[in-house]
């Protein structure tokens, strides 16, 4: 009950996860819920222990994870709900790369196009902040 954001996120969730190996499916489809709850259905981004749970599902379920998404995974942490400008433009470039493979981004269609669009990348990224509490 987190909203529509989070309805398109779960219908997402099951659409890319319809081709996998149902108990691999279920696995994502529970670390999405630990997710939401985690973070109060997003509105505190993701969590230093979500991202600790992304990270060992993958593993899991891949066998590793590469470097660039175990570093998108830190900033995200890293940032929380406020998300810097570095942290936008990787996690918008991860977005493109989702979209390109043919995963379902779950997004509402406004702001897909807008963070599928390069041109919408911040131009100069700033130095990442600690967040202020």
């Amino acid at each position: 009950a987190f909203g529509k954001q989070w309805e398109r996120t779960r219908g997402a969730t099951a659409r890319n996860a319809a081709g996998l190996d149902p108990g691999l499916a279920a696995g994502l489809q529970a670390l999405g819920e630990s997710l939401a709850a985690d973070s109060n259905g997003g509105e505190l981004g993701l969590t230093p222990g979500g991202a600790d749970r992304v990270l060992g599902f993958l593993d899991c379920a891949q066998g590793g994870t590469t470097p660039e998404m175990r570093r998108l995974l830190q900033m995200l942490a890293a940032d929380g709900g406020n998300l810097t400008d570095p942290t936008m433009k990787e996690l918008k470039g991860a977005a493109r790369a989702a979209d390109a493979n043919g995963l379902d981004l779950g997004m509402d269609p406004k702001l897909q196009r807008w963070m599928l669009d390069p041109g919408t990348d911040p131009a100069s990224p700033q130095p990442a902040y600690p967040a202020m509490n």
